[in-house]
């Protein structure tokens, strides 16, 4: 049977890493001049990623959790508590590609076209 109450001691543990984590960034502060540089690689990196690449990543890590779910539900025979959230989340994700690629699909179509004349003139 599969435990479906959260590992209380994991959570608490984590808290105190990342309070000591937060506590040495605080008290070693990075120089401004070192400040600016992560600022525009963090600004670079994310220009160069759209809605779209970052749902379909989303996506893949999500469709990866429902089928390990599924993998496990065989297995145990037994259905995992909560395990339509994991769907539900998959399907939310879905929904949200679906919709960008409906706005934008009129303008894929005419720069097709465009690039279809830019060939044939």
């Amino acid at each position: 049977m599969i435990n479906a109450e959260p590992d209380i001691s994991n959570s608490v543990g984590s808290d105190i890493k990342e309070e000591e984590i937060v506590r040495t960034i605080k008290s070693k502060p990075m120089p401004a001049d070192r400040r600016g540089h992560f600022a525009r690689l963090i600004d670079q990196g994310l220009r160069g990623l759209s809605a779209t690449d970052i749902l379909r990543t989303a996506f893949v890590v999500q469709l990866d959790r429902v089928e390990e779910m599924r993998k496990l539900e065989r297995e145990q025979g037994v259905l995992v508590p909560r395990g339509y959230r994991e769907v539900k989340a998959l399907v939310s994700i879905a929904v949200s590609i679906a919709k960008i690629d409906v706005k934008v699909a009129p303008f894929r179509r005419k720069k097709l076209r465009e690039l279809d004349e830019a060939d044939k003139g």
